[in-house]
């Protein structure tokens, strides 16, 4: 069995915050992984996408209570 890896080096995770985006990670002197960004796919532009779909009331907390009163199966809060 093998030994778990070593603790990855506080500098290097910083750098990866600041945009360094690549690593390697070397044992015994040499490499054995690359660290580099995964390609995520887009999902493109959310907001909005519901616009003129359904109204919203002037007052949406109107009927919180019976709503609350159905989630507890009838028992009060």
């Amino acid at each position: 069995m093998r030994a778990p890896p070593p603790a990855i080096a506080p500098g290097f995770v910083s750098g990866w915050w600041l945009g360094v985006r690549r690593g390697v990670i070397a044992r015994n002197g040499r490499p054995v992984a690359k660290l580099v960004p995964i390609d995520m796919a887009s999902t493109g532009k959310r907001i909005g996408v519901a616009k003129g779909k359904f109204e919203v009331p002037d007052n949406i907390d109107a009927h919180n209570e019976e709503i609350t009163r159905l989630f507890l199966g009838g028992q009060q809060p």
